[in-house]
């Protein structure tokens, strides 16, 4: 869900192709995979990538082979990768041919998680990139050798062009409670794929309908800049939080706005937060269901039709 512009290639080192199934040497792709992620209500969520490999569409005659696309262990804060992606593999060859899953092996991980008496460590059972201090355990039933799997409607076609994937680890449908009163975190990582130019963006504006102005909040008069949007997944728990950004007016024009990219195309919600404090009325409606189609720009304008403090 979502991805800002700022571009940071990740250096790869030791990459390795390899075909498990024993088939003729076809033509071969070079194939790209960029990690991307909604954030959710942490502070921090670390993972370790050991492997990326894609696993071969099986047929009556074929079983399907395994391409490994990297071997080489990766660590990195999902959180960083907000409205951004991170390169994991980079223009490696592979065959070409009808591919099942993208599936990626994870080690561990470990969350940080704001509460009002600070910040506590969640982490998998003896995991090395894990704080000096944990607090309680992160489990991960799915983080097995066979790995997390990231299907692909149809299967993956590799023909004769390049082939970059925008791969989307969704924080906010990743970590939640686990059921009970134990306290304990639950991971299932959440991965949506799609081609890279298939990403869409969405771009949210926010302004005051006739006659409506902001509230003082103490001595502070609340402004435009003040309120954020989110946007979550349509099948996002009630508990879960998508990713939030401020409304800014980045061109002093008067127009406040929240620029998401690179979003795998499907079905998300917008939803509104004020100030602290601030009850507000909009139209349209809150929340508001928006359906993003591949390599689209869409729009949600939004106006403030009424605000008072709760006072």
């Amino acid at each position: 869900m979502k991805r800002f512009a700022f571009l940071t290639p990740f250096a790869l080192a030791g990459l390795l192709v390899a075909c498990e199934s024993d088939v003729d040497a076809p033509e071969t792709v070079r194939l790209s995979v960029l990690l991307t992620d909604a954030p959710g209500d942490f502070s921090a969520a670390v993972v370790t990538i050991s492997s990326i490999y894609l696993q071969g569409h099986a047929t009556e005659d074929e079983p399907g082979g395994r391409v490994i696309l990297r071997s080489e262990p990766v660590t990195t804060d999902l959180l960083t990768l907000a409205n951004d992606f991170e390169t994991l593999v980079d223009g490696v060859s592979v065959p070409e041919g009808l591919y099942g899953q993208l599936r990626f092996v994870i080690d561990g991980a470990y969350i940080v998680v704001e509460t009002e008496t600070g910040a506590t460590v969640y982490a998998t059972p003896d995991y090395d990139a894990a704080p000096a201090q944990v607090d309680g355990t992160l489990q991960c039933p799915s983080c097995a050798q066979a790995g997390i799997k990231v299907n692909f409607v149809g299967g993956l076609t590799l023909g004769v062009e390049d082939e970059t994937i925008l791969v989307d680890f969704d924080v906010s449908e990743t970590f939640g409670h686990q059921a009970g009163n134990s306290g304990m975190w639950i991971m299932n990582p959440s991965l949506k794929a799609a081609a890279f130019e298939d990403a869409a963006s969405i771009v949210v504006s926010l302004d005051l309908g006739a006659g409506v102005t902001l509230p003082l909040l103490g001595s502070a008069l609340v402004t435009l800049a003040d309120f954020r949007v989110e946007l979550r997944g349509e099948d996002a728990e009630a508990a879960a939080t998508g990713e939030i950004a401020a409304f800014t007016d980045a061109n002093s024009d008067g127009q406040f706005e929240v620029s998401f990219s690179h979003v795998v195309p499907g079905n998300y919600v917008l939803v509104l937060h004020g100030p602290p404090g601030i009850f507000f009325g909009t139209s349209p409606a809150l929340p508001m269901n928006v359906s993003i189609q591949s390599s689209a720009s869409a729009t949600a304008d939004f106006i403030i039709t009424s605000a008072a403090t709760a006072n």
